[in-house]
């Protein structure tokens, strides 16, 4: 039988460029819904008035409910992160995330709903800077800078 000689990945990279690349993508892909689940419920704030009578001081800690999970949960999950492994955390994050945010969806009351809401913070928490590290370990030198701005 013949076999094809596996070709080494190219020179900074430590798997083929295309692997790389779509690795990316789904990091990518990943950080956008990211950002778009953090706000959608700003969208939601007319008819949780009309609802559920929130004020605006709720609806403002329906957003800030995911940033301050964030910002209590980025440095120890980062640590995790770094000591155990980044592709199974990315993907255990954002399947918790996920989750969190389908639970936003059977919520009855504000209290719920904030709950959930730092559910989301707290599985959105690590993957920035678990992605970043990712995204530095994948491309050489050179392109790092440019792929984490991206």
């Amino acid at each position: 039988m013949f076999e094809m000689a596996k070709q080494p990945p190219p020179e900074g990279y430590l798997f083929s460029k295309a692997y790389t690349h779509y690795v990316f993508l789904l990091l990518w892909l990943l950080y956008f819904f990211d950002y778009i689940d953090r706000m959608v419920v700003v969208s939601l704030f007319p008819f949780l008035k009309a609802d559920w009578g929130l004020t605006d001081a709720q609806c403002g800690a329906m957003v800030s409910a995911v940033y301050w999970a964030i910002i209590l949960f980025s440095f120890p999950i980062s640590i995790l992160i770094d000591r155990w492994s980044r592709k199974k955390s990315i993907g255990i994050m954002a399947v918790l995330w996920s989750m969190a945010t389908a639970a936003c969806a059977f919520t009855r009351n504000f209290g719920q709903l904030f709950a959930a809401r730092a559910a989301i913070g707290i599985g959105e928490a690590g993957y920035a800077p678990g992605g970043t590290a990712m995204i530095s370990a994948l491309f050489p030198e050179k392109r790092r800078a440019f792929m984490v701005g991206i």
